[in-house]
């Protein structure tokens, strides 16, 4: 491992195994970000690379965006870019891909037609984000939300009424 490089592992205190996960990964990733053969292929990479986001289309600075299996360590990593063997994603993308995430196609189409048109993220699973669904989709989600509404009321006002209940009757049974 090269000097001032510590450990690919950094400990955390977060309960969420993503969060923590995402965390590890950016403080491994900052030390080698500071060592001069990273900064100077980096640099390289993007002198070779017009500045378009391969994911959103945006022209602007761009960076090296990886794949999951590019981190094993710091050789691979950089060996990748060497070779331009990984996609130029602006600072936006490289952020929400990290996380999982990839751009709205429908978002991405409106993007060209509209540049102020707003590119939203979504999950893996997802096919479009919920500005883009259809009317039918939309409507069919908001029943089901109010559906899950009413189901957690009704929830909340039984248990609200057991504990008015339990409290009655703690409060009866004690002498005062």
């Amino acid at each position: 491992m090269p000097e001032g490089v510590s450990a690919m592992i950094t400990p955390l205190s977060c309960t969420c195994p993503e969060a923590t996960h995402t965390a590890n990964h950016r403080a491994n990733l900052s030390d080698i970000w500071q060592t001069p053969e990273w900064i100077g292929e980096s640099t390289a990479y993007k002198d070779r690379h017009f500045p378009v986001c391969s994911r959103c289309g945006i022209v602007g600075p761009i960076v090296p965006g990886h794949k999951e299996e590019d981190y094993k360590d710091m050789a691979t990593y950089i060996q990748k870019v060497r070779e331009d063997r990984v996609v130029p994603l602006c600072h936006r993308c490289n952020k929400e891909e990290s996380k999982g995430r990839h751009p709205c196609p429908s978002c991405i189409e409106k993007h060209r037609e509209d540049p102020d048109h707003w590119i939203r993220y979504i999950g893996r699973d997802a096919e479009v984000c919920p500005e883009c669904r259809s009317p039918e989709e939309k409507a069919a989600s908001e029943v089901k939300a109010i559906g899950f509404h009413r189901f957690v009321r009704g929830v909340r006002d039984r248990d609200n009424a057991r504990r008015r209940e339990i409290y009655r009757e703690r409060k009866e049974a004690s002498p005062s």
